[in-house]
């Protein structure tokens, strides 16, 4: 506990820790009212003047990595775990970066390349990414017409660059 008899994050578990404005603690009301915070909890309408990249994952640990490199290259970030919400996203954002999961399940991914490859703005690059050890996979995101496919460790690595040029520093 602090000071103030408000558990801190360590012991609440939580993340980010906000007091509510409208509750402070008082005589009838000892405890402050805690919430967790999360920064795209609420997502806000899309600038005009910013770009977006798109993320195609189920991978929620991976996703923070992602969000701060495309921030540091002035980005934003949309996520989406299925392939119809990630067609809505690109009709509705400036979308220069798609990138691609290869770890969901695979009926996922490969619906949202065919839908890409049908749709896509010609100026959006589509950049796959998956594990190393099942080539089979990379060549079909490959097929299905991913502009570059790359195992999971060169993409990590190269993410920040690969953000910053919107996807034209990726080879495959």
């Amino acid at each position: 506990m602090s000071r103030r008899g408000v558990p801190n994050a360590k012991q609440t578990g939580l993340r980010y820790v906000t007091w509510l404005a409208a509750c402070r603690p008082s005589k009838q009301n000892s405890r402050a009212i805690l919430r967790r915070w999360r920064p795209n909890h609420f997502p806000a309408k899309p600038m005009a003047d910013k770009e977006t990249v798109l993320v195609l994952t189920s991978n929620l640990f991976f996703m923070p990595r992602i969000e701060a490199a495309a921030e540091s290259g002035g980005l934003e970030t949309v996520s989406a775990s299925t392939a119809e919400a990630l067609m809505k996203a690109t009709e509705a954002h400036d979308v220069p970066l798609v990138l691609v999961d290869l770890e969901m399940d695979e009926a996922v991914w490969t619906e949202a390349l065919e839908s890409l490859a049908a749709t896509k703005d010609p100026n959006t690059r589509v950049v796959a990414y998956g594990p190393h050890g099942e080539p089979g996979i990379l060549r079909k995101a490959r097929d299905l017409g991913s502009d570059a496919v790359l195992i999971k460790r060169d993409f990590s690595e190269g993410l920040q660059e690969l953000l910053a040029s919107r996807g034209a520093s990726a080879t495959s």
